[in-house]
Parts: structure tokens; C-alpha cells; sequence
């Protein structure tokens, strides 16, 4: 559109035709009695009607006194009753009125016969008796006043006219119509005639209708598509402040709508949309903004309120009908706001967010050196393990070996080749000559002949004078062959130095000898007398003629000498010379030299740890040696790949490979297992933020965030009272004037938007910058000039653009909330008729034209605490499996929360073609509803039919068994807002209860089965009222019907064939521990909690990867591989909260903790769930008698028993 063309007029006649479509046929333009809804006072009793003129109340006995009339009217009065309390409720609709008098226009060619006044009046049950009381002035019907002048040009004087009612006697006075002739011309012909109805008519559609403004605004515009939208990023969203819980779909919900968008926010059942309403409506008046919310449902409005006072935002939402209360609340509010530091709460909470996310961003994070992230190597090694012979090697490969064979196949096939030749044939184990390295075959046979003569002739020959020296020196036995060494070193070292002294030598501590002889700095404190006395004595003790050129040092030895015989000898003995010292010297040197020469060739870590080998130990490295040259076979061939392995880094697995005896067929495996555990220990290196928290850490690190994340949302809510009280306080400071005016108003308790909005604009803008309302009441309760920012409309399926467009004139942005599948715009019928209209939805709904004109945000996840009663069904046949629902303990329990009662009915006659409201259906509905009363009365409870005359039956029958029971009356008059009703399906909207019974209303025919039309059920609607029932049962549902399955209709029409399902639902097995997708990581925890008693299914659902039971208790285990969530919040706090609410009890599970201690982590899970497994002393694995075994029944043993009782997985070795 150019920026200077004449813009495209809005077409209103659809919206019109909406508006004028309220309550369908609505007597105030067409007016006709209708006994079976009105109540004809016009042939009332005089005595009765000359009182209730007069006082303006009276009984309705008083009124209709011939008996049989009387109760004809008290029927009628419980239908315009239970009308009333429906539309206002549903509709924030006041419709009993008593009107009086009509014009007929029908003369002039007008479909229009109108009442002339009205009184509103309030009808009260008084046991088997209505009160009726008129409860407020007379006032001139609207429709008339308008239809008058459009069609005449005649201006009616509303304050002449009843002025003309007050100065009469009679109720409705003669006097009205002739003046209201006398202002019409001659040519008019208007009729007029005397009638006194009591009935159900609405007012609003015709002020509503005035309050059209031809011009629109931009947000009519865009509606009517005479205007363009313009696309918005959904990026770039602002900084949102939260007062309530909220997952990442809602916030984005609260952000665009901060930023300006108008959308709709699809609304899926218990997706948590009151919650969401609650945190967008803050953020929106805490910006500044005046916001309007409409919905036709006070239960909605109230929801709101009562959600808002829980959050300690009191009087926040303020409601037309509630609303002195709701402003004084929220002055009280800003009264009681105190200061509160966000920023160090924030900080708090960021401190350990900071560390849970680099946790869990590590696990998942891909390495850049490997490419792949620890779940990926743990989900790998889980899989290793899990396999029926799992592979168990030690070996590892260095950071530089890893990322060569990242792909494994080249390694894999070196090893293959080295397997065929044999390399693995023969581990450290089998022969001293494993790993050996020889050049040649000459030296092969030349030291292996060495090493035959070492063991046939030297080696004997040296242990039996090396076993002689140690018996006569007594010495203990050595622990190793190396120590023999020592020991002739210690003897050879006694003789030398008993070759030079006395052996008296022995006999004393020659610490101060060595001290006296020592360099004289070394002196200590010792006098030179001391050290000259010290030095002669010593030289007493050498032999005669004996001289020792360094005494220092020959002493030095002695106490060496003496000290390592303490520690040899068996006995305290003093050092002495023994026999044969010399010779088995000899013997030993001359053996260690040949040795050697062997030692060159043999395996580095062999050769380097040879002598430290304890004698049996070396006895067979010596002997193997000799006799175990097998290895030595195809050396240069074995040598020439060995030496490839060796240059490719997996010497090591080479080794492994050698001493487990690996076999072709499982290279593979073991060598994946060598990888993955490599890839896994330099992965916690390089992760120091994963390796350095213990699995404690981290739950306790959890729950700091879990408390943090909840006290700053709590502070959320005072930051903006804070802020709300700064605002008010600055505005009553900055205007006497006005704060004065709204004392005075509030003072009077009569306060109304406009006389608030009147009285004090700068005060009343705070006070009011969250309206809430019926769309129909609009139009009576703000003033032409409000205007709003935003107006969000609430349950937007069920109404039209026509039905909301008052506020919608008064708004920039629309934010519409709905859900298609439950609700459409079908409107309402306000007067009760014999033959109910059945209501089509012929308009597009406000929710289903901002959503295709502005798009749709979709709420799926659903945060219902109790579940949701036949969730999979409803889920199934009516969302498309598109709402997200977590199952209840109960669920996991096999415990259904559906009930399906039948009743056994006498057969019908031939000529009952619809079986409908059977008499034993309607008494067993009845016992239903007293038996909950009685047992159950903190439930709400909600009963639906089907059938309209079933419904009003069971409100009949109701009444007489509250008469006769008084003891449950008081849970018909309890629980607020989910008050106790028996609703139709058509008539059901948006209704909530804790548990709902349906009773369809429909028996059996004479031919045996049921009718093909089963009521509401069978109308184009039943699908969508059908679904709105199912959904709206909290925590149980019901149903009672006289129908079996096997009586269900051949050819059911419309939504009876879903009503079919409910059948097949209760009566059929629902699958229950069906292992979706097993996670290897889960495997053996699962194995290890089975074994201690358990019950485990392994994927439970796809959101819960493990669940399981013992006795009473059912537990959900959060892995950190499998945390939902889409933020910190989500996965830390507010879904774990979600399923202990739902009857779980959450386990976190960390990933390290599977691995390091499965059987301590088993036995913890054990003991939450109440089997103090940790208390008691329990053979977790009984040995089983042979004939248990699988050997005794000729099959393989392939039990993990063994490797449960290591705690750790076969890879750990």
C-alpha cells in the first residue's frame, strides 16, 4: 500500500452479525414467550403480584398459587436458575430479568418485537420454592432505544420513562406506552402490548453494538486484513523479569509479548497457561504498560487472582466484578513492599549455575583432539561391557596413538596380521623368552644353548653353595635372587674387616670411633683430648702388626656391616667369618657375568626386573629359558611386525594382547575397549571440571542452585512490589488531589473502573494496569476514551473477533490464548427450550484468526501434578501425540484413574428410539455424587452427560437427595469456583474439577443395542466437547452408563465413535514395561538392582530412562546423559519437582558415579526406595547348587555374577 492511499474500510458486517449472535435468539430484539424458559407474571395472582410491586420481593408460591401451575413455574425457575448461574459463570453474563411491556415493529416491515423495560432480578432457592427479588431500578431496553432511532429518528428520554414506572402503582404502567407513542409519527405503526416475563435476556450484545467505532484501529485492521503485519525476528528477545516458574517456551511466550508481538499461544492441556498469563502480565505492567484481559469464564479470572494472592501479588489483576476488593488488595500490597537486593541473590544463583553447566556442557561437549564427547565414550565402553563376552584388556594408548587411530580399522588390521603369525600365541606367562630380541638365528642358538648349560650345570650347582652360606651364616632366606648378592657381599665385606681387627670390633658401637677418626670438622663437640684418647682405641682393636692406612673408612664399614647382618641373621649375633664365602663368590660372579650376556636379548621389562624376581620366581625364568624356545619360532617374521606395533604405539596393547592370548575373531572388540577407556582417561585429563567433582559435589552443588533458583524468582515477586509501592508512593506524593478523590470513592465500596478512572486518572492507572473482565461487560464498564496496550484474550477459542471486539477497539496488541481442540466459538443459548438449538461454530474463532494472521507460540509440555487422567488416549485421538505428559508413579504402579461402571437398565418399547436418561443410569449417578460427597468432599466434582434431559433428571433427582440428606449439603455449596454443577457436554467450557463422573444418558433399544445417535456425542461438536471432558477431570474419571461395549451402536454418528475408544481403553491391558530403548550406560545398574530385589524397566517412556519400584515406592533415575529440560532450571529443579509431585521419588544419577562404584550407587538407590539394603548384612548372589547351574543342564555358563561382585565394569580390569 502506497503511504498517502485512502486506506480499505473495515467490513464489519461479520463482526456485527457476531455480536448480534450472542445467545442466539435473544428476546430483547425478538421477543416471544416461551413457557418452558419464562415465568408469565401477567397472570399472577393479585395478591401475590401487588406485593412484589409494592416490596419488590416475593416466593414464587405467592405468585403462582394454583398448584399444578405452581409447579409448571418451579420447574421453569430451576431452568432460568441454572441458566443464569451458567451464563454468568461461563459469560460474566447477568441475564434474569423481568421485563415488561413490548413494541412490535412487525407492521412496519421490521423483524422486530422488543421489550420495553426491564428489571434485573435475583432469583434465591428457598427449599421447594423460589425467592424472586427485583435488584435494581428499572431501566429501558437498549435494543429498543437504539431500534427506535435508527428506524424512526425518535430520541428516547430513559430518566422520563422511569420516572413515568416510579410515580405509578402498577408494575408496569400504562403510561410508558402512550408516551412513547406520542413521540412516534403518525405514519408509525408500532405496536404495543402488556407482558410480565421473568426469563434469561442479555443487555450486552446491544451495548456492545453502540460501542462500535466505524474507524477501527490497526490491530482491527490487521484483523479484518485491510492492513498489513509486519514479520517480527523471533531472536533478539529482551532481558524478561519472572515472578513464577516458567520452561523456555514461556518465557519466549513473555518475551514477545514485552517486545510488542501480537500472537496467539496455543494452549495444550495442563501446558501451565495460568502460570504463563501470570509472569506476562507482570512483565507487562511492570514495563508500564495497561493491559486488558478478557474472558467470557469467571473460574479463569479467578484462577488468576487466586495465583496471583499465592505469589503475593494480591489485587495485581484487578476484576470488574471484584473490584473494590482487588484495588484495595493491591494498595495494601504496595503498602507492605519492602527493599530487596536481587543482584546478590543473582549472583548466588549464577555462581553455582556457572559450575552445574560447565558439568554438564563438558560431558556433552565434543573434545577437538578426539571428536566426541565423555557420553559418547561412556555410552561406547557400556555397550563393550554389555556384550556376552566382554573384552577385558588393560592395555592404554597414549594421547598421540589415540587421535592416529581414530578410526581403529589400520590398528585393528596390523593386529590381525600379528595374531596370525602367532604373536599372541605366547604371553609373559608361557616362557622367559616372550618379547625376546635376537638379529640373527646364530644368536638365537648360541644363547639359548647358554642359557641350557646356566640352568642344567651352573645354576644347581651355584644355589646349593649359595642355600650352604645362608645356613651357616644364618641368615633368613632371601627374598629375591638379587638379594643373594648382597648377602656375599655383607659376608665377603665381615672377613675383610675381621681380617684387620679384633672381633671385639663387633662387640661395640663405634659411632664415636667413627666420629674421633673423621676429618675434624666432622668432630661434633668432641675435645682433642677425646679424640686423641678415641683414635688410640681404636687402633687397639687391629690385629697385631696390622696397619690400615684410612680408619676412618675401615670403621665406617664395620658399622655397615654390623647393621645389615642385624637385619639378615635370624639370631642377635655378632658378625663372623663363614666358610665358603670366597668360592661361592666366585661361583655367583661368574654366573651373573654369563647371565648377561642372555639378559641382552630377553623383553627390557624382564631383563631390568630379573634380579629383583624372588628365587622360586627367577628359578622358572631360569628354567623357562631352557626349556621354552617355542616363542623363538618364526622369530625374524614375528620380530618384523612386533617392531611395526612398536612404531605405531601399541607396544603396549601388543603386551596385553600376549598375555589375555587375544584370538583373531576378538581383536576387534578388545582393541575398541583399549581405544574408548584411553579416549576416556585423557578426556577426564583434559576436563578438569569433570574429573575434579565427586558425584557428592554435584548434588550438593544442585541443590544450592535448586534453592537459589526458587528464592530469586520469590524475589522476583518482591523486586516488583518494591517497585510497584516506589511508583505509587512517588504519584500519591506528586498528587494530594487525587489520592483524596480515590479515598473518597473507595470509601463509598461502590467503586467502578469509571468512577476510578473518573475520580483519579494519574492514581487510578497504577491501580488498574491489569483489568480483567468478561469481553460481554465491556462495553457497560469503561468509558469511551480507555485505551489499553495490550489486551490478552483468555480461553480465545470459544469466542469471535464480534465476541471480544470492545476490547479490541481499545488496544495496540492482542496476545490471544486458546486451544482449538477443546473449545470453538459456538456461543451460548440463552433461554432454555423445549427443543435445544444445537450450537455450530460459524464464525472463525479469535484464537484461530490471530494465530493465522500474527502466527502461534505452542505451550506442550504438560506441568499437571497429577497427570493426566487417560492421557495417552486424549493425547492419541485428539492432539496428535503432540502434548508432552509425564506419567505418574501410579501410571508405573499399573493404577488406572479410570473408572468404568455399568448399569444394568430394563429393556425399552419399540417405539423409544433413543433409550434416553434411563432411570437406573440416573440413580447410580446420584450414589455416585452423595458417595463422593460423603467420602470425598475436599475433591471438586464435575458430572457430565451427554443428553440434556439426563442432565437436568440428575439436578432433579440431586435436589430431592439434598433435601432428604442434609448432611451433604454442605459440598454442593463448597469449593468455590469449581462449585459442584451437572453440565452437558455442549454446555461444558474450560471446566476444571478434581474428579468428573460422565454419565452419557443413553440405554439400550429393543432390538439390544444402543441407538446410532447418542445425543451431543453424535452432534459435529461431540469431538470437541468430548475431548473438553476428558481433559478436564484432575485426577479421576468416571463413567456410568447402561451401554456394554458389545451393545455399542453398528454405525455410530460422529464423535460416538471415540466415545467407542473409552470402552476399549478400560477394558483392555494397556502395555506397561515396554523397554523403549535400552541405554547400555543403565545396563548393569539395572542388572545390579534387579539382583538386589528390585523391579527396573530400562526406558520406560522416552523422557524417563529408567524407573523403578519396590514395594510402595516408585523412583524416576535422571542420568546426566538423559537431563530434559531446555535450561539449567528445567533440568535441575523444576522437572524433578514436576515427577515428586506425580509420586516419584527423583534419583540423580551422575556419569562417573555408574562407573567408579555401580554396586554403591545400586545399593543407594536401594535404600531411597526403602529396602535399607546399606542396614543389613545380605548375600546379594547366592551360589546355586550344581543342579541349578547352567553346566548341570548342559548348556554354556554365561553369568555375571562374578562380575557384579567386582563393582565395576569388565573394562576396569
Amino acid at each position: 500500500m502506497e503511504e498517502n492511499a485512502t486506506p480499505t474500510r473495515i467490513n464489519w458486517d461479520d463482526w456485527t452479525r457476531e455480536i448480534r449472535d450472542i445467545g442466539k435468539a435473544n428476546g430483547l430484539t425478538n421477543f416471544a414467550f416461551n413457557d418452558f424458559g419464562q415465568i408469565d407474571l401477567d397472570r399472577a395472582h393479585p395478591g401475590g403480584i401487588a406485593q412484589f410491586t409494592s416490596t419488590g420481593t416475593s416466593l414464587l408460591s405467592n405468585l403462582v398459587r394454583e398448584p399444578l401451575a405452581f409447579s409448571k413455574a418451579l420447574t421453569t425457575a430451576r431452568r432460568i436458575k441454572a441458566k443464569a448461574v451458567t451464563h454468568l459463570n461461563n459469560f460474566g453474563l447477568h441475564t434474569v430479568y423481568l421485563v415488561g411491556g413490548v413494541a412490535s415493529l412487525e407492521q412496519d416491515g421490521f423483524d422486530l418485537s422488543m421489550p420495553i423495560l426491564l428489571w434485573p432480578v435475583v432469583l434465591t432457592r428457598k427449599t421447594d420454592d423460589f425467592e424472586i427479588a427485583r435488584a435494581g431500578a428499572p431501566f429501558v431496553n437498549p435494543a429498543l432505544v437504539a431500534a427506535l432511532f435508527h428506524t424512526y429518528g425518535v430520541s428516547i428520554d430513559a430518566n422520563k420513562i422511569t420516572g413515568l414506572v416510579n410515580e405509578a402503582s402498577d408494575l408496569f404502567p400504562l403510561s410508558v406506552t402512550e408516551h412513547i407513542s406520542s413521540l412516534l409519527d403518525a405514519e408509525a405503526r408500532v405496536e404495543f402490548r402488556r407482558v410480565l416475563v421473568i426469563g434469561n435476556f442479555a443487555v450486552e450484545p446491544s451495548l456492545m453494538e453502540a460501542d462500535l467505532r466505524p474507524e477501527g484501529n490497526t490491530i482491527l485492521r490487521q484483523l479484518a486484513e485491510v492492513s498489513e503485519v509486519a514479520q517480527l525476528e523471533t531472536e533478539h528477545l529482551g532481558e524478561i523479569r519472572l515472578v513464577a516458574d516458567a520452561d523456555a517456551t514461556q518465557r519466549r511466550i513473555v518475551a514477545r509479548a514485552a517486545r510488542g508481538d501480537s500472537f496467539a499461544v496455543e494452549t495444550l492441556p495442563g501446558s501451565g497457561y495460568t502460570q504463563t498469563v501470570v509472569n506476562l502480565l507482570t512483565s507487562l505492567v511492570h514495563d508500564g504498560k495497561q493491559v486488558l484481559v478478557v474472558t467470557p469464564r469467571r473460574q479463569t479470572l479467578n484462577e488468576l487472582a487466586e495465583r496471583f494472592g499465592s505469589l503475593g501479588l494480591g489485587g495485581l489483576l484487578v476484576r470488574n466484578y471484584n473490584l473494590w476488593l482487588d484495588v484495595v488488595g493491591s494498595i495494601s500490597r504496595y503498602e507492605r513492599a519492602g527493599e530487596v537486593d536481587l543482584v546478590a541473590a543473582g549472583v548466588k544463583r549464577d555462581s553455582s549455575a556457572t559450575i552445574l553447566q560447565n558439568y554438564l556442557d563438558g560431558l556433552a561437549a565434543r573434545s577437538e583432539q578426539l571428536g566426541l564427547s565423555l557420553i559418547e565414550i561412556l555410552d561406547a565402553l557400556s555397550k563393550l561391557a554389555s556384550m556376552p563376552n566382554a573384552p577385558t584388556s588393560i592395555a592404554r594408548l597414549n594421547r598421540e596413538t589415540l587421535e592416529t587411530f581414530r578410526s581403529r580399522v589400520s590398528a585393528i588390521e596390523l593386529l590381525e596380521q600379528a595374531a596370525a603369525v602367532g604373536l599372541f600365541d605366547f604371553g609373559p606367562t608361557d616362557s622367559s623368552w616372550f618379547a625376546a630380541r635376537f638379529e640373527t638365528e646364530e644368536q638365537v642358538s648360541e644363547v639359548t644353548e647358554l642359557a641350557k648349560r646356566l640352568y642344567e650345570v651352573q645354576f644347581p650347582a651355584l644355589t646349593k653353595l649359595l642355600d650352604d652360606v645362608v645356613v651357616r651364616a644364618n641368615f633368613r632366606s632371601p627374598t629375591s635372587f638379587g638379594e643373594y648378592g648382597e648377602y656375599l657381599k655383607v659376608l665377603g665385606g665381615v672377613a675383610a674387616s675381621l681380617d684387620r681387627f679384633t672381633p671385639e670390633i663387633f662387640d661395640r658401637d663405634v659411632t664415636e670411633l667413627i666420629e674421633a677418626t673423621g676429618p675434624r670438622k666432622f668432630g661434633g663437640n668432641l675435645s682433642g683430648s677425646t679424640r686423641r684418647r678415641l683414635k688410640k682405641l681404636a687402633k687397639e682393636y687391629l690385629r697385631s702388626g696390622m696397619s690400615v692406612s684410612d680408619l676412618h673408612s675401615a670403621l665406617k664399614d664395620i658399622k655397615e656391616q654390623r647393621e645389615a647382618w642385624a637385619k639378615y641373621c635370624h639370631t642377635d649375633s655378632i658378625p663372623s667369618s663363614i666358610a665358603g664365602v670366597a668360592d661361592t663368590t666366585v661361583a655367583y660372579r661368574s654366573f651373573v657375568s654369563e647371565l648377561a650376556r642372555v639378559q641382552l636379548h630377553l623383553d627390557q621389562q624382564l631383563s631390568e626386573e630379573l634380579f629383583d624376581l624372588s628365587t622360586v620366581a627367577f628359578t622358572k625364568v631360569i628354567a623357562s629359558l631352557a626349556r621354552d624356545t617355542e616363542p623363538l619360532e618364526k622369530l625374524s617374521e614375528r620380530n618384523a611386525i612386533r617392531s611395526d606395533l612398536i612404531s605405531s604405539g601399541l607396544e603396549t596393547v601388543y603386551r596385553d594382547f600376549a598375555r589375555l592370548k587375544i584370538r583373531t575373531e576378538h581383536i576387534a572388540a578388545e582393541f575398541d575397549l583399549i581405544w574408548w577407556q584411553s579416549a576416556f582417561e585423557l578426556l577426564l585429563k583434559l576436563k578438569p571440571e569433570i574429573a575434579g567433582v565427586s558425584p557428592d559435589g554435584i548434588r550438593l552443588l544442585e541443590n544450592e542452585f535448586a534453592e537459589a533458583d526458587r528464592h530469586l524468582n520469590e524475589l522476583g515477586v518482591q523486586a516488583f512490589n518494591q517497585l510497584q509501592a516506589h511508583h505509587w508512593k512517588e504519584r500519591i506524593d506528586a498528587n494530594p488531589l487525587d489520592a483524596a478523590a480515590l479515598k473518597e470513592v473507595l470509601k463509598s465500596r461502590t467503586s467502578t473502573f469509571r468512577n476510578l478512572n473518573s475520580a483519579s486518572k494519574s492514581l487510578s492507572n497504577l491501580l488498574l494496569g491489569a483489568f480483567a473482565a468478561s469481553p460481554y461487560e465491556l462495553a457497560a464498564a469503561l468509558p469511551s476514551d480507555a485505551s489499553f496496550d495490550t489486551v490478552i484474550v483468555l480461553d480465545a477459542a470459544g469466542t469471535t473477533v464480534g465476541d471480544n471486539i470492545t476490547a479490541l477497539m481499545r488496544a495496540k496488541q492482542v496476545v490471544a490464548f486458546g486451544d482449538s481442540a477443546i473449545a470453538a466459538p459456538i456461543g451460548f443459548e440463552l433461554e432454555a427450550s423445549e427443543v435445544p438449538i444445537t450450537l455450530e461454530a460459524t464464525s472463525e474463532s479469535i484464537f484461530d484468526k490471530v494465530a493465522r494472521i500474527f502466527g502461534v507460540e505452542s505451550m506442550r509440555k504438560s506441568w499437571r501434578p497429577t497427570g493426566q487422567t487417560l492421557g495417552s488416549l486424549i493425547n492419541r485421538e485428539f492432539y496428535q501425540n503432540r502434548i508432552i505428559f509425564e506419567p505418574t508413579a501410579s501410571d508405573y504402579a499399573g493404577r488406572s484413574n479410570f473408572d468404568l461402571q455399568f448399569v444394568k437398565t430394563t429393556p425399552v418399547s419399540a417405539s423409544d428410539h433413543l433409550a434416553e436418561s434411563p432411570n437406573e443410569e440416573v440413580e447410580a449417578a446420584v450414589k455416585l455424587v452423595v458417595a463422593h460427597a460423603t467420602q470425598h468432599p475436599e475433591d471438586s466434582l464435575l458430572i457430565v452427560s451427554a443428553s440434556t434431559v439426563h442432565a437436568e433428571r440428575i439436578r432433579n433427582a440431586l435436589d430431592r437427595e439434598v433435601l432428604e440428606h442434609a448432611d451433604v449439603k454442605q459440598f454442593f455449596d463448597a469449593h468455590g469456583d469449581e462449585k459442584f454443577e451437572v453440565a452437558t457436554l455442549a454446555d461444558l467450557s474450560h471446566r476444571v474439577a478434581d474428579r468428573v463422573i460422565f454419565s452419557p444418558g443413553f440405554g439400550i433399544l429393543a432390538s439390544g443395542r444402543a441407538a446410532n445417535y447418542l445425543g451431543q456425542l453424535s452432534h459435529t461438536s461431540g469431538r470437541r466437547t468430548l475431548a473438553n471432558m476428558l481433559v478436564s477431570a484432575r485426577k479421576s474419571l468416571t463413567m456410568v452408563t447402561a451401554i456394554t461395549a458389545d451393545q455399542l451402536p453398528e454405525e455410530p454418528v460422529g464423535t460416538a465413535k471415540q466415545f467407542a475408544k473409552l470402552y476399549r481403553y478400560a477394558t483392555s491391558p494397556q502395555p506397561v514395561d515396554s523397554e523403549i530403548d535400552s541405554d547400555p550406560m543403565l545396563s548393569d545398574l539395572a542388572l545390579r538392582l534387579r539382583k538386589l530385589g528390585a523391579h527396573v524397566t530400562i526406558g520406560y517412556t522416552p523422557r524417563i530412562p529408567m524407573a523403578v519400584s519396590y514395594g510402595a515406592n516408585s523412583a524416576v533415575i535422571l542420568p546426566d546423559w538423559s537431563l530434559i529440560g531446555d535450561d539449567l532450571s528445567e533440568k535441575i529443579r523444576l522437572r524433578p519437582a514436576l515427577l515428586s509431585a506425580m509420586g516419584w521419588k527423583t534419583i540423580r544419577v551422575h556419569a562417573l558415579e555408574v562407573f567408579a562404584d555401580p554396586q554403591a550407587l545400586a545399593v543407594r538407590i536401594s535404600d531411597e526406595l526403602g529396602m535399607a539394603i546399606s542396614k543389613k548384612p545380605q548375600t546379594l548372589f547366592d551360589e546355586p547348587s550344581f543342579d541349578e547351574t547352567d553346566q548341570a543342564w548342559g548348556e554354556n555358563h554365561n553369568s555375571n555374577d562374578q562380575r557384579l561382585k567386582n563393582d565395576k565394569p569388565p573394562h576396569w580390569g
